[in-house]
């Protein structure tokens, strides 16, 4: 599955920074971590931890977890394992995003 073109260290590093300028982020140890959330397996082991909190249960879908940031007009997916690739898109005027999903490929 191609996604775009994977940017280089010193691209992927202006991005990160960007980002956590944008979420207020200035713990170091957070600056090149994958900020999405993370699912939480129903076993016993975590079943106090759901029951003190709201969670919402979904299906499980067989995507690759990516979040797409738009920062200045320019759209890139990052994974978990900390690549980013960015995509062309011609007339982008949106505003600074992170948004959280699954990527699917649909053959």
């Amino acid at each position: 599955m191609e996604i775009g073109q994977k940017v280089d260290e010193d691209v992927k590093f202006n991005i990160f920074k960007r980002v956590n300028e944008l979420l207020n982020i200035d713990n170091p140890i957070f600056a090149y971590k994958f900020i999405g959330n993370h699912p939480i397996s129903l076993t016993n082991d975590n079943i106090i931890l759901l029951l003190k909190n709201d969670y919402m249960v979904c299906e499980k879908s067989d995507g690759v977890r990516m979040l797409c940031l738009t920062i200045d007009n320019k759209i890139y997916f990052y994974d978990r394992k900390n690549d980013v690739y960015e995509i062309q898109y011609d007339n982008l005027n949106i505003g600074n995003s992170i948004i959280d999903g699954e990527l699917f490929y649909d053959q």
